[in-house]
């Protein structure tokens, strides 16, 4: 299908349709899924892009073949999606998000509420995306970026109210990870931090001690920034980490998160030497005594012997 933008709004030329819809209309699929398929594909195939308007759908209806009701319906569900948004009003239809919406936290939020997933398993991604983040901060905050998470911790000092802190706490992580310049981390941080709200505004609302808490956290925030702020980024990841590793444990005492694993990376030796080998390794973590491996015999101690006759019987004599 030929399709030209004037004016930021998409309109159809011709009568073209897209050969994969004429193919899913073969096959007796429903309106729904052609104009859903057509419509990814566009942007897919960069057609569509951020901000354009998509035609009408009466236009789309009549390009694809397809009800009005087919084409609304697709529209929904990228819309439920954070794909497009749309508008009322003259000039006002339906564009692509130019940016994303919150269905990634919808999602994880019915899937908390489903137990497909579960809070350590959130928690435990959270840290992989927030020390990550806070690295990479470190490297490449801005001073715009440092400015809005100071602004946020000393609004922090000041909060009388659980529900308040708990935004604020929220906002603080999202502007660390934010000033790493990299989106899809924020994205994801951010689709975490908002499931996990609720969990942690409940139990925070059960501490018996949360102004000695509130003021923990404050302090903990505050290292962190200033390690980002002086560069520090081995710091400012452990603190981050360490950071969310005490509020959980504070917070959620009965569901433990697993630990970072550890590993053993002995010395490397050589085996190839004619001695005896080495003697048996002891892990320092495990204390279970290493098997020895086997030595290597050198090559050419592997060859063996050709026994040469003294007489040959087709020796010619003299």
């Amino acid at each position: 299908m030929q399709a030209s933008s004037a004016g930021g709004v998409t309109t159809l030329e011709g009568t073209e349709r897209c050969q994969d819809c004429a193919i899913m209309r073969a096959r007796g699929m429903s309106g729904f899924d052609i104009a859903l398929h057509h419509i990814q594909s566009e942007i897919l195939s960069g057609h569509y892009v951020a901000g354009m308007q998509l035609p009408t759908e009466r236009e789309l209806a009549a390009s694809l073949a397809v009800g009005r009701g087919a084409v609304r319906e697709a529209l929904r569900v990228l819309q439920a999606q954070g794909i497009v948004v749309s508008g009322t009003g003259p000039g006002n239809g339906t564009r692509i998000r130019t940016t994303p919406g919150d269905a990634l936290g919808q999602m994880l939020r019915l899937h908390l509420a489903l137990e497909s997933t579960s809070v350590p398993d959130l928690t435990q991604t959270r840290l992989v995306v927030e020390r990550a983040a806070t690295e990479m901060a470190a490297h490449h905050a801005s001073v715009g970026a440092l400015k809005r998470a100071r602004a946020i911790v000393e609004r922090m000092e000041q909060c009388p109210t659980i529900d308040e802190f708990n935004d604020l706490d929220t906002a603080f992580h999202i502007a660390i990870v934010d000033a790493s310049g990299n989106h899809m981390l924020t994205m994801m941080s951010t689709a975490i931090r908002q499931t996990l709200a609720i969990p942690i505004r409940s139990a925070e609302a059960s501490l018996t001690n949360w102004d000695d808490f509130r003021d923990g956290l404050v302090a903990q925030h505050r290292a962190i920034l200033e390690a980002v702020t002086d560069g520090d980024a081995e710091r400012a990841a452990e603190l981050a980490e360490g950071h969310i590793r005490h509020a959980y444990a504070q917070l959620l005492p009965d569901k433990p998160i697993a630990e970072a694993p550890t590993r053993w990376n002995p010395p490397r030796q050589r085996w190839w030497r004619y001695d005896p080998g080495p003697p048996s390794r002891t892990p320092p973590t495990t204390g279970i005594p290493m098997a020895t491996p086997p030595r290597r015999t050198p090559w050419l101690a592997r060859i063996r012997p050709i026994r040469v006759p003294t007489t040959a019987p087709h020796r010619v004599r003299p």
